[in-house]
């Protein structure tokens, strides 16, 4: 389950390189994910005798989610929306994930992950992170599935 917490953070990390690859400060995006590839090896090294095969999986979630900070930290000036879209993002797959695992007795599988989707989806419409000059340049039916999420 932790490796689906993945997801959110690895498409930003994603989204990130490529804008900085456009942008023409590649270089830097790269510099970024050498960080999070570093903290993910070195977790591993750390956690691989105590969690075996489910080192993979933490690592992997520390070295998205350093890169993402790192690219959150470089893309100043940024606000509390962000912050909060970031934190969010970041903490909701881990704690559906946590609660999977603990559960006893075991929880259905969506369950848990729907209802991160669900809180998630209600935090984006009322935080409402996307400016609107970014829907304006979207194709229209992008544009109709995002103007709930713009201010």
């Amino acid at each position: 389950m932790l490796l689906f917490a993945t997801t959110p953070a690895s498409v930003v990390d994603g989204v990130y390189m490529m804008y900085y690859w456009v942008t023409g400060k590649g270089w830097l995006a790269v510099e970024r994910s050498a960080v999070g590839a570093v903290a993910s090896v070195l977790t591993f090294i750390a956690l691989a005798h105590l969690m075996h095969l489910y080192a993979v999986v933490v690592a992997n979630y520390v070295g998205v989610t350093l890169t993402l900070i790192l690219y959150w930290l470089n893309n100043r000036p940024w606000g509390w929306r962000l912050g909060a879209v970031t934190a969010l993002s970041l903490a909701a797959p881990m704690a559906s994930a946590i609660l999977y695992a603990m559960s006893d007795p075991a929880l259905t599988w969506p369950i848990p992950q729907l209802a991160v989707l669900l809180l998630f989806t209600l935090v984006m419409l009322l935080v409402k992170p996307i400016p609107r000059r970014l829907i304006t340049d979207a194709p229209r039916r992008l544009r109709v599935i995002l103007t709930p999420f713009s201010r």
